[in-house]
């Protein structure tokens, strides 16, 4: 008998499943078609949406599909298997700088990029200020005064060092009596001090017989006015002295300064100290001094001038003197000194005993040192005995270098 068959055909299932690498998460949707336990219906329309955590984006699908679209559309016609791939963000870090300085930046954790970092990279900034300059704050996207500092990448971030100049203050005290002017030759003032690299000038003022001998501390000599340039807290000691000559303390470093005639005479005074002549003194006034007697010899039997005097290449120009007295000369009595680089032009020269342009008795001691060195005299001198144009009594070993004198010597009876 005959039977009839029927054929019964049914569309295939297939599996699709979706991978994930990178922070996000995706969607299907059935947009025509069947799903069931073993999977999507031959044909069927799907749309996959990608959606990305945050701080991450999507870049593209792979696997059985590939493209960038998203969402995108694909149809069912076999097992599938789909990864959704996401990238971490890349922000940039701008940096800025108020005043004068840098930042150094260091990756602690993530990765750096050309353009910048990726999501969630730490980044380490270190402010370094230019010489004299500080670091002050933070600013913008970072805040606060830790330095270094970390920032975290997870938008793009943009921070401002502040740095301002460092005041450098300048501290002259005094070792005497003075006051000390300033003046800004170059620079800024900050404060009540100057920026790194500004050149003052500084001026010691001094009254009555104070004068400036010498600087010492951060720097010495002694030029007044002295140029300082600032490279730091500058302190300074000033050091002045009580004396009627033009400059110095009279010790062997720093001798009193002679610049005329006055000072010249007021030697006798300091008779162990040291001497620096620093002009050419005209001493014709000395004709009318004390009476007609003139000037008043350096150094007597009962004080010797035993320091040092050094004309230093200047001249002493017609000293008069004219005492009827012993050990007479610009140095009436001089023992274990010295006497250098000493010009005396046309001397007038009167006196009795030991009479000496330059020196009227000159003596030394076993085992010391006097010396008349490189020093010349002319003009007239006039005694009655041990009459010399240069010394008129050279005892016991004192010495005599390279000097000379040319005048006329009288011997009165």
């Amino acid at each position: 008998m005959p039977k009839e068959v029927t054929a019964v055909f049914v569309r295939d299932y297939f599996e699709f499943t979706v991978g994930v690498e990178g922070g996000g998460d995706y969607s299907v949707e059935l947009l025509s078609g069947n799903q069931s336990e073993a999977g999507y219906e031959y044909e069927s329309e799907l749309k996959i949406t990608a959606t990305s955590d945050d701080g991450w984006h999507f870049a593209s699908w792979k696997g059985d599909i590939v493209s960038t679209d998203n969402p995108v559309t694909i149809i069912v016609e076999q097992d599938m298997n789909v990864i959704a791939e996401f990238e971490r963000n890349e922000y940039t870090l701008a940096i800025d700088v108020e005043g004068e300085g840098s930042v150094n930046e260091q990756l602690l954790s993530g990765t750096e990029t050309e353009a910048g970092y990726l999501y969630e990279s730490e980044v380490e900034l270190e402010a370094v200020p230019e010489n004299g300059w500080q670091f002050v704050e933070w600013q913008s996207d970072l805040s606060g005064t830790d330095n270094p500092s970390s920032i975290q990448m997870d938008m793009d971030r943009s921070v401002t060092a502040v740095f301002e100049p460092i005041e450098y203050t300048i501290d002259v005290t005094f070792d005497g009596e003075g006051t000390v002017s300033e003046q800004l030759l170059s620079g800024e003032p900050v404060g009540n001090g100057y920026m790194f690299g500004s050149v003052v000038e500084l001026t010691v003022e001094t009254q009555g017989d104070w004068n400036f001998v010498h600087w010492s501390g951060e720097f010495d000599g002694e030029d007044n006015p002295i140029e300082v340039t600032i490279e730091g807290d500058v302190n300074a000691t000033a050091h002045t002295h009580e004396s009627p000559f033009a400059g110095g303390d009279g010790s062997e470093i720093y001798p009193y300064q002679v610049q005329d005639v006055e000072q010249l005479q007021e030697i006798r005074n300091y008779a162990n100290s040291n001497f620096l002549q620093t002009s050419n003194i005209d001493a014709v006034v000395t004709q009318s001094w004390n009476g007609g007697n003139g000037f008043i010899p350096i150094g007597d039997e009962t004080i010797n001038f035993s320091g040092v005097y050094d004309g230093n290449g200047f001249e002493i120009n017609s000293l008069y003197i004219n005492r009827s007295e012993s050990h007479i000369g610009l140095f009436g009595y001089v023992k274990e000194g010295i006497l250098e680089n000493i010009t005396l032009q046309n001397v007038d020269i009167t006196g009795d005993l030991y009479v000496g342009g330059l020196v009227g008795w000159h003596e030394s001691t076993i085992g010391g040192n006097s010396v008349i060195l490189n020093s010349t005299v002319t003009g007239n001198i006039t005694g009655t005995t041990a009459v010399g144009g240069l010394v008129g009594q050279n005892a016991f070993g004192a010495q005599i270098e390279s000097s000379s004198a040319e005048n006329r010597s009288y011997w009165r009876q």
